[in-house]
């Protein structure tokens, strides 16, 4: 019986943190394309890298689809290993813009701590991943 309650709370955690980051996602996917970098009210440096990351020509739009389909794949529940395979390169350009600009450290931990907790529950699919690359290694090496 407290196994089952356990399960049932470690499922709700994982909702949560799921439900958080697709929300945080889908809000940052319209920065840029819906929302015009000129009304964030940036400081100057900020507004003028970005543009500039803006201005490379497929660097933002996938950076921005990479958003939306982790954001869509965590809200639905649906393949998180997945939406956390492809969100690790997007996360470490959120938390490094967002603690060297903004200096926004709470946002920045919150994301880290929701993709560890994740990660952490999604174990059992890296072990499967880390295994198969270990034996092919161990392969080639002979």
């Amino acid at each position: 019986m407290n196994a089952l309650k356990i399960m049932k709370s470690q499922f709700r955690v994982e909702r949560i943190v799921q439900i958080y980051l697709g929300i945080f996602l889908l809000s940052n996917v319209g920065v840029g394309w819906l929302i015009p970098l000129s009304e964030l009210k940036l400081p100057h440096d900020s507004e003028v890298f970005i543009t500039q990351l803006w201005q490379i020509n497929l660097l933002m739009p996938m950076v921005k689809l990479i958003e939306f389909m982790a954001a869509i794949m965590f809200l639905f529940n649906w393949k998180s290993f997945l939406a956390l395979l492809i969100f690790y390169p997007v996360l470490f350009n959120i938390v490094c813009i967002g603690l060297h600009f903004f200096r926004s450290v709470q946002y920045s931990a919150l994301m880290i701590a929701g993709v560890l907790y994740l990660t952490w529950t999604a174990r059992h699919c890296f072990k499967f991943l880390i295994q198969n690359g270990y034996k092919q290694q161990m392969h080639s090496n002979r």
